[in-house]
């Protein structure tokens, strides 16, 4: 709950996040009790956060590090502070503000966002991501419904176990602000792709997005000669070529980067090329490869259903338990039994 301890106890929330314009640290702990967490905003102050921690805030909050057009920012913080209060103190500290997460990169297990902060569409959704390692952990029965992870899973997994009726009018509003999202970065474009810009995944991106299929190949195609084993550009050139219908340089170029890493992604678009290319061996092939790293991906079992290949023997097989002393006893008399003589016609 933000701003509110009172209605953050009356709802049962984990927890509240207070502003330095809302009330102490010590009235909110009084409020919700010892049991619920508290995070403070601290700005970009080192003093307002290491006050909050000796107080026994449960973590810190720094920001915001990027212009915002829906509030006016009056300390912006810098990633420094970040950096010196995690290599200092063992108390969490969250960033306000929308930044890139590189979500694989950092090895995050889970991280979810909010619809309205950082895109302005209608508030209610909260896009989440789950690492594998996160879902192996995922416990048995959780405490509350709509955070059970778990029938989260089976929902929009495979399996489609029903957990919630799906908020199609809010979908419908986040995909209209990312599209207008989507507009504003080609209108950003020239400062991206003007001749000394970096080539890197951004310009790529837009060069894409703006339709510059060939020149994107082309920036590729650079990288791929400063390092020909980059599995990265390999993907996106492999994308790249599909964008123009060239099939087998697609596939050539995904080969070769599923190669170089075992990347998820990187066999999903290569079995996806290889159904383009009406070579369903080689697709289904790319699909067992992901399912052999994760097994219950959906886009790869969707992929061998669209085949016409059954799933079920890629499942993991269950473990047989072990047999009563009665049961294996009742086995070896069934054994060594006679054959009993069938009675003549």
């Amino acid at each position: 709950m933000n701003d509110r301890p009172d209605l953050a106890v009356k709802l049962d929330c984990d927890g509240v996040h207070v502003g330095q314009d809302d009330m102490p640290y010590a009235e909110a702990r009084r409020i919700v009790g010892p049991d619920r967490q508290i995070g403070v905003t601290c700005k970009a102050s080192r003093d307002l956060a290491m006050t909050a921690g000796e107080a026994g805030a449960d973590y810190v909050a720094f920001g915001a590090f990027f212009p915002s057009s829906t509030k006016t920012v009056t300390t912006p913080a810098s990633l420094e502070i970040i950096e010196w209060w995690s290599e200092l103190f063992e108390i969490p500290c969250v960033a306000i503000g929308g930044i890139t997460v590189e979500i694989d990169a950092w090895r995050v297990d889970i991280a979810y966002s909010g619809t309205q902060k950082c895109l302005g569409v209608p508030p209610g959704l909260a896009p989440i991501t789950v690492s594998d390692r996160a879902r192996a952990r995922f416990v048995e029965r959780s405490r509350s419904w709509y955070l059970d992870l778990a029938m989260i899973g089976d929902y929009v997994g495979p399996a489609r176990r029903y957990h919630h009726t799906a908020p199609v009018s809010m979908v419908y509003a986040l995909h209209a602000g990312l599209g207008v999202l989507l507009g504003a970065a080609v209108l950003a474009m020239p400062t991206v792709l003007g001749a000394g810009a970096p080539a890197g995944p951004v310009r790529v991106a837009a060069l894409l997005l703006a339709g510059r299929t060939r020149e994107a190949i082309g920036v590729l195609r650079e990288a791929l000669e400063i390092d020909s084993k980059r599995a990265d550009a390999l993907n996106n050139l492999g994308v790249a070529y599909l964008a123009m219908g060239r099939t087998k340089s697609a596939a050539v170029n995904l080969e070769r980067a599923a190669k170089h890493r075992e990347s998820p992604r990187i066999l999903l678009n290569l079995g996806k090329v290889m159904e383009d290319a009406h070579e369903p061996a080689e697709a289904v092939r790319a699909y067992d490869q992901v399912l052999k790293l994760r097994p219950k991906d959906s886009e790869a079992v969707a992929g061998s259903k669209r085949l016409g290949v059954p799933t079920k023997s890629r499942r993991r097989p269950r473990k047989k338990t072990p047999k009563t002393p009665k049961e294996v006893a009742r086995t070896v008399r069934r054994k060594t039994a006679p054959a009993t003589e069938e009675p003549p016609s």
